[in-house]
């Protein structure tokens, strides 16, 4: 899935949680996530600033489920995975078979056997926070010919990972 399409999945209240921990532990990618909505509301960003958390992260999510805003969507849920949840990437790919460097691959692996893909996603699914599960494996999912169908259907399936679809 795009980054758009994932922030458009997500509850309120799961996007209020990456807004949330962005601005604890990354505040530049927080900033640029205000910065971007408040521009695309052709407002100031002081503006957004002053409104309460929730109906602001609201508005940051709006913004950026729409498909020109993708690039800052991407960075920001992979700022979001790789500043607080980078030992489930590492977890994952491990538990998939993969070679990894804390976590980070250079290129996505062909799919191992399914219940190696069923093995891996139940292991971080019961370690790790169900947003954070959710919006990795739909991020990590590859699209074309090296999608891994089995991840595919589980994505589709498995509530735990599914996204919102309008």
């Amino acid at each position: 899935m795009t980054a758009h399409e994932i922030f458009a999945g997500l509850s309120p209240a799961e996007a209020h949680s990456v807004f949330e921990t962005l601005h604890e532990i990354n505040k530049p990618a927080y900033k640029g996530a205000l910065q971007l909505t408040a521009s695309r509301r052709r407002l100031r960003p002081v503006f957004l600033e002053r409104k309460p958390r929730v109906e602001r992260h609201a508005w940051m999510q709006a913004a950026l489920a729409q498909p020109v805003n993708e690039d800052l969507g991407l960075e920001i849920l992979q700022n979001w995975l790789l500043s607080a949840h980078r030992p489930m990437l590492g977890d994952f790919l491990t538990a998939c078979g993969f070679q990894h460097e804390d976590g980070l691959i250079d290129e996505i692996p062909a799919q191992p056997a399914r219940e190696v893909v069923d093995a891996a996603v139940n292991a971080i699914a019961e370690k790790y926070p169900a947003s954070a599960v959710k919006v990795y494996l739909n991020l990590f999912q590859p699209q074309g010919p090296e999608a891994w169908p089995d991840l595919d259907a589980l994505l589709v399936i498995d509530p735990r990972l599914a996204l919102n679809r309008a």
